[in-house]
């Protein structure tokens, strides 16, 4: 592939290549060369055939014999080095090749040059007439322009050495259509909203590259749906109470009871909005995972070259609204399948609004879990998240029973989202049968209260707390992704 690309640059044509570790007789194909360090600054830009002795005149230090002379230029980079060199320069550090090399532009650009730029060049292997001729000088660090060639007759071939210890490798330049004389313009800061409609623009193209990925999430989404559908189809989730006339031959204290331990006992709303919950917050979690987990080392690259902690927040700002279209759609595919089997009592936009509130605290269970765990363990921590979470919902044990543990269990059905997710459910699906219920001489109000501790009111503060809980875990993410791994940001 490199040979064809040889012979398209030899017709005119400027070829870029991205390479990881080229083989010798590929690396000396290419006419010029731009070699990045963390933070994307320039450590060379130049010929090919002198970025060799450029290293050994700045390391001060010989490419050892039958070593690829790339790999041993991107260890030095990487600051992989002997031992014996580093204990005779211990204050040295990788980021001083990007001085060294700012110290050999300026002496080229004054007229005094360096040996490297006194020395004849060895030639390149590809022998271009745009190859930059014996004692011509360098462009200076982080030249923009040198990436276009216009008007030229033979274009040149330049690699893109990638360095995964040390940052980024880019680029390429025709080093004499370049002038080193005038300095690099200055680059103007991006704001942070321009920061934010950058990565927002960027993750919705990554998006629409991979429709599949899209269409898999939400067909998850519809066959969890649907087997709940079809695990409850047909049957009754709330039966009103027994008459108290039905049990006439028992003690009026006993009849009572009986009445309201029957109707606990044939009340299946909270067993199924557990498993509804569950299932969706599962499928949530497992496709927001990737949102953040899947470009760490892009993220941390990009970091590690702007201010901090305004990159931080705006990418996070960015990738998060470019996923609502996502975080809108799943819900309403979940809710169209569920509601068109199970026919419950509550309207669509009930069921849709509670629907939507448990993937927004599922997806932000993604992003967190994708930022404080490796990749390796970030969906065996995420399902945990999701069933410490259903243990204290309040399905079963019932809030009530939860309530009567010892502290802190009592505490924690107050923290977690499928609580208050798990009691909208209830109210909003019982609050259509409340007329029947009073007709039993019951009070729907005091029987769900002495059951299952739930208020009948309580759906739209309900729903109002899932959104809150989402978006404080939202804020835990982003002041994770902050704090840690700051030692891969620097």
């Amino acid at each position: 592939m490199c040979a064809a690309l040889r012979r398209i640059a030899d017709t005119g044509v400027t070829v870029t290549l991205v390479l990881h570790q080229p083989r010798y007789e590929i690396f000396q194909s290419f006419d010029d060369l731009l070699l990045l360090g963390k933070g994307g600054k320039t450590v060379y830009t130049g010929p090919t055939a002198q970025a060799l002795a450029y290293f050994e005149e700045t390391m001060q230090v010989r490419c050892p014999p039958r070593i690829n002379p790339a790999d041993w230029m991107l260890d030095c980079i990487s600051g992989d080095l002997p031992a014996e060199w580093k204990a005779a320069h211990p204050d040295w550090k990788p980021s001083d090749l990007f001085a060294s090399w700012e110290r050999h532009c300026t002496a080229v650009a004054a007229g005094g040059g360096s040996e490297l730029a006194k020395r004849p060049s060895t030639g390149s292997p590809s022998a271009s007439p745009h190859l930059a001729a014996a004692g011509s000088p360098l462009p200076g660090p982080g030249s923009p322009t040198a990436l276009v060639l216009k008007g030229t007759q033979h274009a040149q071939v330049a690699p893109v050495l990638g360095v995964p210890s040390s940052g980024v490798v880019a680029g390429v330049a025709p080093t004499s259509l370049v002038s080193s004389s005038a300095a690099p313009p200055a680059a103007e800061p991006v704001g942070f909203l321009a920061l934010i409609m950058l990565f927002l623009s960027r993750s919705l193209s990554q998006q629409l590259r991979h429709p599949f990925t899209i269409a898999l999430n939400n067909g998850l989404v519809a066959v969890s749906a649907l087997f709940l559908a079809a695990v409850y189809f047909g049957d009754v989730s709330y039966s009103a109470p027994e008459p108290i006339e039905a049990f006439g031959g028992c003690p009026s204290e006993v009849a009572s009871s009986c009445q309201v331990c029957l109707a606990e006992a044939q009340d299946s709303v909270l067993n199924r909005g557990v498993m509804t919950i569950i299932a969706l917050a599962l499928t949530g979690v497992a496709t927001f995972l990737n949102v953040f987990g899947s470009e760490r080392i892009v993220y941390w690259r990009e970091a590690s070259a702007l201010p901090q902690p305004l990159h931080t927040v705006a990418y996070f700002l960015g990738k998060d609204i470019s996923m609502l279209p996502q975080l809108l759609l799943g819900p309403l595919v979940f809710t169209t399948a569920y509601e068109a089997l199970t026919t419950p009592r509550a309207s669509f936009g009930e069921y849709y609004i509670v629907f939507l509130g448990v993937y927004w605290c599922a997806s932000a269970f993604g992003y967190l879990t994708a930022v404080l765990a490796p990749p390796s363990l970030a969906q065996l921590l995420g399902v945990t998240a999701i069933f410490s979470n259903a243990m204290f919902a309040g399905g079963q044990p019932t809030l009530k029973a939860l309530q009567a543990k010892w502290i802190p269990l009592r505490w924690m059905p107050d923290i977690v989202f499928m609580r208050y997710s798990l009691e909208s459910i209830y109210v909003c699906e019982v609050a259509a049968y409340n007329e029947v219920v009073s007709l039993q001489g019951v009070s729907l109000e005091q029987l769900i209260h002495d059951n299952f501790g739930y208020d009948l009111g309580a759906f739209g503060r309900d729903v109002a707390i899932v959104f809150a809980i989402g978006t404080f875990l939202r804020l835990l993410a982003i002041v994770s992704m902050v704090v840690m791994h700051r030692d891969k940001k620097k």
